[in-house]
Formats: C-alpha cells, sequence, structure tokens
C-alpha cells in the first residue's frame, strides 16, 4: 500500500510538472505573439520603434514555425523601411517558403516584396524581377493596389539599373496609375517625377519637361520642396541635354534660391557647361570644382567642352573614358548569372509545387479524418439515440403494463363497490320491505301496532349487538370515506369501544336522537360525550384532526 502511494505521488508530480511546463510554453507564445503584434501594427507609422521591438526578440525564443516566418517578415521589413539595405536573403526566404506552405496571400504578398528588394540590394536584378512577379500576382489576388504600385515602383528601378528605359518607362506608368487608385498622392506625385525620369534617361527631352512640370506644379499647390527641387532638376537636365542653356540656366537659378544643397554633381556639371558656353570661364571653373573627382560627370564635361570648342580629338578621347567605363557596367549587368537565376527559379517553382502538393495532401487527409470522425460520431449518437429510444419504448411498455393492472384492480374494485352498493339498496329496501310484510299481515287486527314495533325494535337491537353488522359499517367508511375508521383507531387507539361506537354513528351521519336509541343513552349524555370526544382530538398531536373535528361537527 506505501508503495501504491507513493507511485501515485510520483505520477501527481509528474502531471503537475508537465501542466506548470505546458503553462510555462503558452504564456512564453501569447508573450511572443503578442511583441510580434505590437512590432507589425507600429511598422507603418514608427518602423524604427518596430525594429527596436524585433532587435528585443531573440530569434531561437521563437518555437512555432508561423512566429519564425511573421519575425523574418517583419524584421525584413523593418529594416528596409528604415533605409538600410540588407543583401543576404536567407532571412526572408523562411517567410517565403512558410507563407508557401501556409497560404496568406497578403503575408506571401509581402515576403516576395521584401524578398524582392533584397535582391536588388546585393545586385541580383533578374531575380529581383521574378520576385516581383510573384508579389504582383499575389497583390493583384487580393487587390492591394497601394503595394501594386510599390512592386511597380521596385521594378522600374530595376529596369532603371538594367539601361531598360522602354521598360522603365512602362512601369513607372503602372505605378503612378495604382497610386491614384490606392489614393495615396503623395506616393502618385513622386511616380510622376519617376516617369520624367525615365523619358529623360529614354532620351524623350520633352516628354520629360512635360511631366516634370506637372509634377512642379503639384509639388507647389502642396508646398512640397523636396518634390519641386527634384522636378526642377529634371527639367534642367532635359533643357541643357537639347542644348537650351538659356532655359536651363533660368531653372537651375530657380533651384538654387530654393535649395542651394540640393544640386547633385550632373547638376554641377550642367550649370559648368552653361557658362562655358556663355564664356564665362569664372562660373564654369567654380561649378567644375564643386563636381566630385570620382565619378563619371568630370569626363561627360571634359567631352562637351571640347565639342563646343571643335577640340574633336580631346573630345574623342574624353568619349573613349566614358565608354569605357559604361561597358564596364555593361559587362557587368550583361554578367548576371541569368542561368543561374533561372535554375532558382525552378528550384522555387518546384519548392512551392512541392510545398503545394504537401499542403493539399494534408488538406485532404484532414477532410478524410473529418469525415471519418463524423461519421463515427454520427455513428454513436444514432446508436445512443436507438438505446434511448428502445428504453424509452421499454419504458412506456412497463408504463402500458402498470396501467393495465391498475386498470384491472380499479375494473375489481368498481366491482366490489358495486356489489356493495347493490347490497345497501338491498338492505335499505329490505328494512322497509320487512316492515311492510308485517304491517300487511297484522292489518285491522288488535295486534298490529305491537307487531311493528316489535319488529322495529329487533331491527334496531340487531343493527346496536350485532358486531358483524358493525364491522360492515366501518369497512363500508373505509371503502369510501378514505380509511376514515382506520385512521381514527390508529390515530387514537386507547378510546373505548363506546366512543368507536360514537365516532362511527355521527360519521354515518345518524342523528343524536338515533345515537341515542343504538347507545341507550339520554340525549343530552350523548351530546356530553360527544364534546369530550371533540375535546381529546383537539388537544391530540394527530394531523389528521382537523378531518376528525369535522366529521363530528
Amino acid at each position: 500500500m506505501r508503495f501504491i502511494g507513493k507511485k501515485q505521488n510520483t505520477m501527481k508530480n509528474i502531471i503537475l510538472y508537465i501542466i506548470l511546463l505546458l503553462a510555462g510554453c503558452s504564456f512564453s507564445l501569447r508573450k511572443e505573439g503578442e511583441e510580434l503584434m505590437r512590432a507589425e501594427s507600429m511598422m507603418q507609422e514608427k518602423p524604427d520603434s518596430a525594429l527596436n521591438i524585433l532587435k528585443q526578440l531573440p530569434p531561437h525564443t521563437l518555437k512555432t514555425g508561423e512566429q519564425q516566418a511573421l519575425f523574418a517578415l517583419l524584421y525584413s521589413q523593418a529594416l528596409d523601411k528604415n533605409y538600410i539595405d540588407e543583401t543576404n536573403d536567407s532571412l526572408i526566404g523562411i517567410a517565403v517558403e512558410y507563407y508557401n506552405a501556409h497560404p496568406e496571400p497578403y503575408r506571401l504578398m509581402l515576403a516576395y516584396y521584401y524578398l524582392s528588394r533584397i535582391q536588388f540590394n546585393a545586385g541580383s536584378y533578374t531575380s529581383s524581377i521574378l520576385s516581383a512577379h510573384k508579389a504582383q500576382r499575389h497583390a493583384e489576388s487580393i487587390g492591394n493596389y497601394f503595394f501594386l504600385g510599390l512592386i511597380y515602383r521596385g521594378m522600374a528601378t530595376t529596369y532603371n539599373r538594367l539601361h531598360n528605359a522602354r521598360e522603365d518607362v512602362n512601369y513607372c506608368t503602372l505605378a503612378h496609375q495604382y497610386f491614384l487608385q490606392a489614393h495615396a498622392e503623395t506616393y502618385a506625385d513622386f511616380a510622376l517625377l519617376d516617369i520624367s525620369r525615365a523619358h529623360h534617361n529614354n532620351r524623350k527631352y520633352d516628354e520629360c519637361i512635360r511631366i516634370a512640370r506637372q509634377a512642379f506644379d503639384s509639388a507647389c499647390a502642396k508646398g512640397d520642396t523636396t518634390l519641386m527641387a527634384e522636378s526642377l532638376h529634371l527639367i534642367g537636365c532635359s533643357s541643357v541635354a537639347q542644348q537650351n542653356y538659356r532655359a536651363g540656366k533660368d531653372i537651375y537659378l530657380r533651384l538654387l534660391s530654393l535649395c542651394p544643397t540640393c544640386l547633385s554633381d550632373t547638376d554641377y556639371k550642367n550649370l559648368a557647361l552653361i557658362y562655358f558656353s556663355e564664356n564665362n570661364m569664372d562660373s564654369t571653373v567654380f561649378y567644375q570644382h564643386k563636381i566630385n573627382k570620382h565619378t563619371s560627370a568630370i569626363a561627360k564635361i571634359d567631352y562637351e567642352m571640347y565639342l563646343l570648342q571643335g577640340k574633336t580629338s580631346q573630345a574623342l578621347q574624353a568619349l573613349n573614358v566614358i565608354t569605357t567605363t559604361q561597358d564596364s557596367f555593361i559587362h557587368h549587368v550583361l554578367n548576371q548569372n541569368i542561368s543561374s537565376t533561372l535554375t532558382d527559379y525552378y528550384k522555387q517553382e518546384e519548392e512551392f509545387l512541392k510545398n503545394k502538393l504537401q499542403y493539399e495532401s494534408k488538406q485532404r487527409f484532414g477532410i478524410i479524418a473529418f469525415s471519418l470522425l463524423l461519421t463515427v460520431f454520427l455513428f454513436v449518437f444514432y446508436h445512443i439515440h436507438l438505446n434511448r429510444k428502445q428504453r424509452k419504448v421499454e419504458e412506456n411498455m412497463l408504463l402500458a403494463q402498470e396501467l393495465s393492472e391498475k386498470l384491472k384492480r380499479q375494473n375489481s374494485d368498481i366491482t366490489d363497490r358495486k356489489g356493495h352498493i347493490d347490497e345497501l339498496l338491498k338492505q335499505k329496501f329490505n328494512t322497509i320491505d320487512q316492515l311492510c310484510n308485517t304491517y300487511y299481515e297484522c292489518k285491522d287486527t288488535p295486534r298490529e301496532k305491537e307487531r311493528i314495533y316489535t319488529e322495529a325494535i329487533g331491527m334496531i337491537s340487531k343493527f346496536r349487538e350485532d358486531p358483524h353488522t358493525q364491522r360492515e359499517l366501518e369497512t363500508f367508511l373505509n371503502t369510501y370515506k378514505n380509511n376514515l375508521m382506520a385512521d381514527f383507531h390508529q390515530e387514537f387507539p386507547k378510546l373505548k369501544d363506546a366512543d368507536y361506537q360514537l365516532f362511527l354513528y355521527y360519521t354515518l351521519g345518524l342523528s343524536s336522537s338515533t345515537i341515542s336509541i343504538f347507545l341507550q343513552e339520554k340525549a343530552d349524555v350523548i351530546y356530553n360525550r360527544k364534546n369530550r370526544l371533540k375535546n381529546k382530538i383537539k388537544n391530540s398531536d394527530s394531523d389528521k384532526k382537523e378531518l376528525f373535528l369535522k366529521t363530528l361537527s
């Protein structure tokens, strides 16, 4: 017994430990989940705060695949929103893999979008475009116009980096359209600026100037100095590219008055050319010195100045420098590992299909398991229902049998009572019949009255003295008065026989004078005995005394 008790205590301790462990895990999971939700809610308005929350949440504390995927997505998103260019796609890959296996269109769209951003930062432009197309597909499926604008803007930037001006213009235009549909006006204004820049890169300078002026007007209406400066920059660049130096000078003077620190090396190069065309060498040299010595803008300004001076040989040498730089970049772009990218793409597609098949397999298994459980449940429910119905039928059968037996007993009682009633009728009319016979026999004789008197006295004596008659009267009362006499005997077992007779006669409804004849007492004596009996009943503890008193009243 002691061993069994120890074993039970050990089992209780183990169970308690398991419960505490599960409660701790549940609390930990809930806390980490709440932190992830808090970071996600702050991502748009306070991305720096969201990043701080995520940094304080070590990845090894995340136990479930869902939490790990959400952390990977939010952390990648926070880095991008805080202008930290991540180039390693291993973290965001966790989110891509998870949300492909557990489809959540919005988060899967985000995962592919930030994967595209990271691949762009790493210089994997082809992979970035492929990921962007996948993000676009999921954004379209949920009708998220704002993210469609962001995706198209990212694709335009990638094509710009690849010097594909036509696709750059195309995707900038799409980004502008979707930002407008999303009512993101600020994003739409800067997308308009991107369209203008794409036209400039495509050497469509008039179109660039036209669209840049639209952006400038919108910026003036909203008081956006950054947008105004960028618009003036593009108008000035296109004007100089058209060799419209006078218009370009006016634009650059406005830009200098608006934001002197906003000028780039390209702007300084253009200002140097403008003043060189006016033979203003001091200003030319001034802006030449502002150009970063390590940029290609130095070679470009040399080339254009030599052309303006008609020094073709020197211009050709400067052009060779520019061409060498561009050839180096083009070589880098063309040597993007297309085969590797396609291999990765098909590998991802294969992995996606594999995950999809696994998901569908699990889904089918879940449906089959649910169907089996439902079938078992229905079978058990039907079996229980059938048993209950059978028990109900059996209970009804027993009830019917009891009712049948009760009916038989009641029929038997009715038969007995009918016999009693017949006997009472017979006795009642038998008394009248006897008196009438006596009167008939003695009619018109001297002994007429004497014979009738003697007959009546005989009947009274028989009623008073015959024990059998007394028992029949008590039986009659017990039968038709709910065991009244039996209850009276039980409640008052120590009374005299005369008191029982007195109660019997009063219960039968006989008058005091009749009772005085049966008991051979005077009427006032009967009255006093009745009062004494009532007092005994009234002073007793019997629960039925009110019924007995009512009988004697």
